[in-house]
């Protein structure tokens, strides 16, 4: 083979390339880091009255009369395992990460990006507790996700594995919802999550 020959250069470069795509060493990946941007930080604080077991029940009673939507399976019942419980007069931080435009990520790939931020799961009440302190900061028009592991989600009757979340549809104007597990999520959402 002609080693000067730019045609030959081309055809090697290409099958390394595709050899290195098939290993998985694909140089044009873009890390998993650089799929979020993170927009805003505050601060969180668990109330020295904070009830883990009461929390959605309160957080129903007392918002959704004022609520565009609120999902009534949002119920302790179905969210009270997460895997990080909030302690009573603790501080936190919030952090919300918008998912970045033109990504499509798995909720695998998600909660590997929280792992890797150090972000503690806690589900339904974590969130519930962002938006009674900090609704605020929730970005407007988008949808936040509040992620668990998947065996501390509720699964409905048809078998699919819900996560919490609250799309915030304008300055006053929520809803809570629990959206699909195995859905893949664009530029349309953010992550919340919870750090000490």
């Amino acid at each position: 083979m002609d080693n000067n020959n730019p045609n030959n250069t081309t055809r090697v470069n290409n099958l390394r390339l595709r050899i290195n795509n098939l290993q998985g060493n694909d140089e044009t990946k873009v890390s998993l880091a650089d799929k979020f941007s993170l927009i805003d930080t505050f601060p969180i604080t668990a109330t020295l009255n904070y009830k883990h077991r009461k929390l959605l029940k309160n957080l129903a009673q007392d918002t959704k009369r004022g609520l565009h939507f609120y999902d009534d399976d949002m119920t302790q019942r179905h969210y009270g395992r997460v895997s990080n419980r909030l302690l009573a007069g603790e501080s936190y931080t919030g952090k919300i990460w918008q998912i970045n435009e033109s990504q499509r990520l798995t909720s695998p790939e998600c909660l590997q990006f929280l792992a890797d931020n150090k972000v503690l799961l806690t589900g339904a009440q974590g969130l519930a507790v962002g938006w009674q302190q900090s609704k605020e900061y929730f970005p407007l028009g988008k949808w936040l996700i509040s992620f668990d592991e998947k065996n501390k989600l509720w699964k409905d009757a048809n078998g699919v594995y819900r996560l919490p979340c609250v799309l915030h549809l304008s300055e006053d104007d929520y809803k809570i919802y629990l959206d699909c597990f195995d859905d893949v999520w664009d530029d349309g959402y953010s992550l919340f999550g919870i750090c000490k």
